[in-house]
């Protein structure tokens, strides 16, 4: 009498909600943020590098009337110096990357032992729930089982299709299993 009194009081939260609270991922760290921001950076300076020189090759092949044709020596010595700058931000891009990596996989361990237990408190809830459907419905065939032996017709959907719906719970319950169980392991 005093729980329920105080349940009244006191509402107690939800696993969902609680869950919903918990799984969330840490705050990546300051140097991942920058490393990030830098890999793009790189990347989209790299781009936009090759983006010119495809400009200027097309701009050396097409005869365009509304401007002048870069005389060829220029043309070469613009298309070189930037053939330069591309190895130079392709480097510079394979070094942002490979810095973000090594941070991700850091990341990536940081997240993993910071949600393992919550991970694995919600695989288990997901299995406990999945078992009380099956029971249900269980439960509900078994009545439909009652009802056709005794010839009771005009059982509600509920009750007449939970044979049904038992059998496509099998094949989705293994698969919500299989998960859970790869989902507690890496």
């Amino acid at each position: 009498m005093i729980m329920n009194l105080i349940s009244k009081i006191i509402p107690v939260a939800s696993d969902a909600s609680f869950l919903r609270a918990a799984l969330r991922l840490p705050k990546p760290s300051a140097e991942y943020l920058i490393a990030r921001d830098e890999a793009r950076r790189a990347s989209s300076n790299l781009r936009s590098l090759k983006t010119r020189r495809e400009a200027l090759q097309i701009e050396a092949c097409v005869d365009n009337p509304c401007h002048d044709r870069l005389a060829t020596q220029t043309l070469h010595s613009m298309l070189d110096d930037l053939e330069a700058d591309i190895r130079t931000a392709t480097e510079r891009d394979r070094e942002a990357f490979a810095d973000l990596g090594r941070l991700r996989l850091a990341y990536r361990d940081q997240a993993h032992a910071t949600l393992a237990d919550d991970i694995e408190g919600l695989g288990a809830l997901i299995a406990q729930r999945l078992e009380e459907v099956r029971e249900l419905l269980e439960i509900a065939e078994a009545l439909n089982s009652q009802a056709r032996e005794a010839q009771v017709e005009m059982m509600p959907t509920l009750i007449r299709e939970a044979p049904i719906a038992l059998r496509l719970l099998e094949p989705v319950a293994a698969t919500i299993n299989k998960m859970i169980e790869k989902g507690t392991r890496r």
